[in-house]
């Protein structure tokens, strides 16, 4: 064998290395550094999430400022979620998540997070590209698709309250009233609209209603009139009609999707098992809502809350946490939902991360150890700070950071004051067996690398075909991969990698002998 083709066949072996070493070695090793982090046993904002922020916070930025500038959102299809609704999510999710870690940063005296500066100074750019996005006109056109020129006046309550909660974390972080016009605007117009509606619920889309989208609107709002000097703590008070008596369900929780012109649960389709049923609550919006309830609501919230554990929450041999649907009686535990994600067990992803916040704000800190830790297992941690988990579950075109954003804001919250706290928890087999994944996929790898060069480059059983064309086929690819790489595409970047790796192609020789 040449020696240039000997030599590809050794640098090959150290790239391959040092991808398991990214990929696999290393987030084993997070993961364990993660999980003894006194933060996430005494509900306090985890190291983590200081290293998350500081990760995506320079990438966000850029992506939000030439979003806007292509104007691409001026012509997506009406029902395409991840490249509709996902951009202006995933800006709200990081702008919340900033103000959450600027208060707690505060509270601590600067030192939160080991940070040289404080969120709001190092993350300026990115909160002024994301709450440009948001309140951009060509990425409003899906709603105004959906509910005419009168969109932000007119029902669409769940888009409505993402204005609210960005304008209003905006200007608490920076000062800056640039926006103050549209939050004053929606905070009056919303909550008038919301009180002249017969049941206190308004649609997201035409024809559907979410309670636990309103929920959300009538604490923005609350939050936006103490900013703006507007005095909502009547309409909050009034508000409460659409969350009590028969506006929850038989669990006493609010029901997940509503007719909000008969104020009644509409009919779903049981996904296992054929038959029709009311809509009543899910893990998803029981998480959701239990996040904000105790700021204005301290007594529902522990109601809430309490009655969530009783239905809800599952401890399985290999996990535990809160299900998609309630557990008496059954109605699915393997399957798939658009909203929840994935259903393994009862449990689902979307329920799990929203009750990690909910648990930590409402004193429950057993249960927020366990899904922290199952949560930090399930992430997948890279040395950059990013997280490779909730980044693959992004769309990478028109949302890149959606999944990180959202994981972030959730877990910026911290335990509050003047709430009732039970600590605890355990750490389940699920994330010990994420661990030995890792660690089992890193030393196949190794093993195939030694195995590699004892056969091609030590014993000499292999004969290289072309060598020359490979060697030169071999270099375009590794400057391919660099090229992409320097120019931020590094998922282009690997894929040459690992086309990289299949050269040189060699043949047996089967005629070798000492």
């Amino acid at each position: 064998m040449q020696k240039t083709t000997r030599l590809i066949v050794a640098l090959n072996v150290i790239i391959l290395l040092m991808i398991a070493f990214y990929f696999f070695l290393a987030p084993a090793l997070l993961i364990i550094k993660n999980l003894r982090d006194p933060a996430i046993r005494d509900g306090r904002v985890s190291q983590m999430a200081w290293e998350l922020h500081r990760a995506i916070t320079p990438g966000l930025g850029k992506w939000a400022r030439e979003r806007v500038e292509s104007r691409v959102a001026a012509n997506l299809d009406l029902y395409d979620v991840p490249s509709t609704e996902w951009p202006i999510f995933g800006s709200v999710f990081y702008l919340m998540a900033t103000e959450n870690l600027q208060k707690e940063w505060e509270a601590n005296n600067g030192s939160g997070g080991s940070a040289p500066d404080a969120p709001k100074v190092y993350s300026r750019s990115s909160l002024d590209a994301a709450i440009d996005l948001v309140m951009d006109p060509v990425h409003h056109t899906w709603v105004k698709t959906h509910w005419g020129t009168n969109y932000l006046h007119r029902e669409n309550v769940f888009f409505r309250s993402l204005l609210i909660a960005a304008a209003t974390s905006y200007e608490n972080l920076t000062g800056i009233r640039k926006y103050r016009s549209v939050l004053e605007d929606q905070c009056l117009t919303l909550a008038n609209d919301l009180d002249a509606s017969k049941y206190g619920v308004l649609d997201d889309y035409p024809g559907e209603c979410y309670p636990i989208d309103v929920f959300f609107a009538v604490m923005m709002i609350d939050k936006a009139g103490r900013l703006a000097g507007i005095d909502q703590s009547d309409f909050v008070m009034r508000s409460i009609r659409a969350f009590e008596g028969p506006m929850l369900d038989k669990l006493g929780l609010p029901p997940y999707s509503i007719s909000s012109v008969t104020g009644k649960p509409e009919m779903m389709s049981e996904p296992t098992m054929g038959i029709s049923m009311e809509s009543s609550s899910r893990g998803i919006g029981n998480s959701y809502v239990l996040i904000f309830a105790g700021d204005v609501w301290p007594d529902i919230a522990k109601k809430w809350y309490s009655s969530y554990e009783k239905h809800f929450w599952q401890d399985l041999w290999w996990a535990s946490g809160f299900r998609e649907f309630p557990n008496d009686p059954i109605y699915m535990n393997w399957g798939f939902d658009v909203d929840a994600g994935p259903i393994l067990g009862g449990f689902s992803p979307a329920a799990n991360a929203y009750a990690m916040p909910a648990a930590i704000v409402n004193g429950r800190l057993d249960h927020s150890f366990t899904l922290l830790s199952e949560c930090i297992a399930a992430s997948w941690p890279l040395p950059s700070g990013r997280l490779m988990g909730p980044a693959l579950l992004s769309d990478q075109r028109h949302a890149p950071y959606l999944g990180e954003a959202n994981l972030l804001w959730l877990l910026s919250y911290s335990k509050q004051p003047n709430v009732d706290i039970v600590s605890g928890g355990k750490i389940t087999f699920y994330v010990y067996f994420i661990i030995a994944l890792h660690l089992l996929a890193f030393l196949l790898v190794a093993y195939g690398c030694v195995k590699k060069l004892q056969y091609i480059l030590i014993a000499g059983y292999a004969v290289v075909v072309w060598p020359k064309i490979q060697t030169c086929i071999w270099v375009l690819l590794i400057l391919a991969s660099a090229g992409f790489t320097y120019l931020g595409n590094s998922g282009v970047g690997a894929i040459f990698v690992l086309l990289a790796q299949l050269l040189p192609i060699c043949l047996i020789n089967l005629c070798y002998k000492d």
